[in-house]
């Protein structure tokens, strides 16, 4: 249709003129009690009875949807997809709004089914596709909605297995029985691009950091204690300037 053809000025006009029409050749006699008028009209109001949703496609354009919404995990320091190793405090959850014609998505044959493999076999694929590719290409970005960007195709490549720090508790040595209240941690860390910071922990609660080698750190182990055990769990994790991140770890035994 032609910029300006809409239904307003288009079909509402020959519908108008069809309604015209039929009451210029009903007269009231007609509408009433011939049986045999095919124009006779209802006598009483039909309520449309509204059919169950469907809920069982993923196709945007069957669900009335404008836009395909891909959700993809970005690393936020490389800005590529996040992997196994990208730490979870760094993965940020972006979505991509895809636009296209109703044949991208829909076999007009079995509407329901799979997407079209090829849509563009369709005679009339590029017909459809061109105008709404066009309309979404001259769409300003809104409230963080750009409309067919694609997301990164690479991978993070800051947080990798090479780049993961190495962490080493030198004291105290695993199963050492410590018999003062007072305990100095001490670790060595190195990292490819850096180390920023260590942590310590004994039984999984922070006691402190330390961002200086050599790292270590003096505390009171009263409040950090397990008393329903004589073993303790010292934990050392080293991160480096991109958070990369590696542990380790060692039982103590206490005697008080």
């Amino acid at each position: 249709m032609r910029p300006g053809a809409a239904g307003l000025y288009v079909a509402a006009p020959i519908w108008n003129e069809f309604m015209q029409k039929v009451y210029e050749i009903m007269d009231d006699e007609q509408r009433t009690a011939d049986n045999n008028n095919q124009f006779i009209l209802p006598s009483e109001v039909e309520e449309f009875i509204e059919p169950e949703p469907i809920s069982t496609t993923t196709k945007p354009m069957l669900n009335g949807q404008l836009a395909f919404e891909d959700k993809v995990k970005i690393d936020k320091i490389s800005g590529k997809q996040a992997t196994e190793l990208t730490p979870p405090d760094l993965i940020e959850e972006k979505s991509y709004y895809q636009v296209h014609s109703i044949l991208y998505y829909v076999d007009k044959n079995n509407p329901l089914e799979n997407y079209p493999e090829e849509p563009t076999r369709d005679t009339q694929f590029e017909n459809w596709e061109k105008p709404v590719l066009d309309w979404a290409r001259n769409q300003p970005c809104s409230q963080g909605i750009c409309y067919n960007q694609n997301p990164p195709s690479q991978y993070d490549d800051v947080h990798t297995p090479e780049n993961q720090p190495e962490i080493k508790i030198t004291s105290p040595q695993a199963g050492d029985l410590i018999i003062k209240t007072n305990l100095t941690i001490k670790a060595k860390a190195e990292a490819s691009l850096g180390i920023k910071q260590v942590d310590f922990f004994l039984n999984d609660k922070l006691i402190g950091a330390d961002n200086t080698a050599p790292y270590s750190i003096n505390f009171n182990l009263l409040p950090y204690l397990n008393t329903s055990t004589t073993f303790q769990i010292i934990k050392v994790r080293a991160y480096d300037q991109v958070l990369n991140r590696q542990e380790d770890k060692i039982n103590i035994r206490i005697n008080y």
